[in-house]
């Protein structure tokens, strides 16, 4: 009826036709009819909530059957490849690894290979990192370097954007989101069973989610890393009962063992080595030569003798 609080003809159609504001006056069957042929795009938000957490390998396709290369990534004049060898041997031969070496030595692009490599049985390779672009960026590399997609063999996981499937052995991931893994579908998924090594990278960048997770993967490896032919829990005698509940869940799951590698260019070594029972790596790093040069008189102008100072550098090198 028209009057002066009824609905203008222009925008009668689009009110029909929303799935969320149907007229009362339409019938039922049109409501349903409406509903089922009407589509809308979905949000971010809503396809990262579609997503199943952990998928099962059904949904993998028919190429994920077939065994995945090995991701080993080519050595290079980092500081890291010579240290290979002892690197493998340290985690084979101990739960916990306090690694530290200075910026730009490859301590995150290789040593997830070198763990993935040296440490048998089944499982990947988490490596978190403090910020998404890095976990992005790291992936991407890492990937053209081993010479599969990103989401394939190496993958990352950042809140809203993950590109990891059963098919990933490499996982970057933010510690937010590992601490996601470890407290959500059941008590079982405290013992990071996806994994048989967490890689905590840059562990002096404290957050709210590095402490948190720091004492959840120390628990997990305390219950994974156990003598198979004991039954006895005395090596976890003062661990409290948390660790013990874990332990029975291992033992239930066949869980493999976990190895822990903390990793910093500034790390309080000692510190961590002490609250995880670890051995402590130190890589040194490359140095190059410096030379300091000073003016035979002040300069009357500090931003022109910079400038002249860095164009003679830019000549002479």
């Amino acid at each position: 009826k028209k009057g002066p609080y009824s609905i203008p003809e222009t925008l009668r159609t689009p009110l029909r036709i929303s799935q969320l504001f149907i007229l009362p006056s339409t019938s039922r069957a049109t409501r349903s009819s409406i509903q089922q042929t009407t589509t809308y795009p979905s949000t971010p938000l809503e396809e990262e909530m579609k997503r199943p957490l952990h998928p099962s390998s059904s949904s993998s396709s028919s190429s994920s059957s077939e065994p995945a290369p090995p991701l080993v990534l080519p050595p290079t004049s980092l500081p890291i490849c010579s240290y290979e060898s002892r690197i493998k041997a340290l985690l084979k031969s101990h739960p916990a690894l306090v690694l530290t070496s200075s910026t730009g030595s490859g301590k995150t692009t290789y040593l997830p290979s070198y763990a993935l490599s040296s440490l048998p049985g089944p499982g990947g390779v988490a490596c978190t990192q403090p910020r998404r672009v890095a976990c992005t960026s790291v992936a991407s590399y890492v990937a053209s370097r081993v010479g599969c997609a990103v989401g394939d063999g190496v993958g990352y996981n950042v809140r809203f954007d993950r590109k990891a499937g059963p098919s990933t052995l490499i996982t970057y991931l933010t510690d937010g989101m590992l601490l996601r893994d470890a407290c959500t579908s059941s008590e079982a998924s405290r013992l990071l069973s996806r994994y048989k090594c967490v890689v905590i990278d840059e562990a002096h960048e404290r957050s709210l989610a590095t402490d948190v997770i720091i004492p959840i993967v120390k628990q997990a490896m305390l219950a994974r890393n156990y003598d198979r032919n004991v039954k006895s829990d005395a090596d976890i005698e003062g661990q409290g009962s948390d660790v013990k509940k874990l332990r029975r869940m291992a033992r239930k799951m066949k869980a493999p063992k976990l190895r822990v590698v903390v990793m910093s260019a500034t790390i309080s070594t000692g510190l961590f080595a002490e609250y995880f029972g670890a051995e402590v790596l130190a890589v040194p790093g490359r140095t190059h030569r410096v030379d300091v040069c000073y003016l035979k008189a002040p300069a009357r102008d500090v931003v022109e003798a910079c400038v002249e100072a860095c164009a003679r550098l830019h000549e002479a090198y």
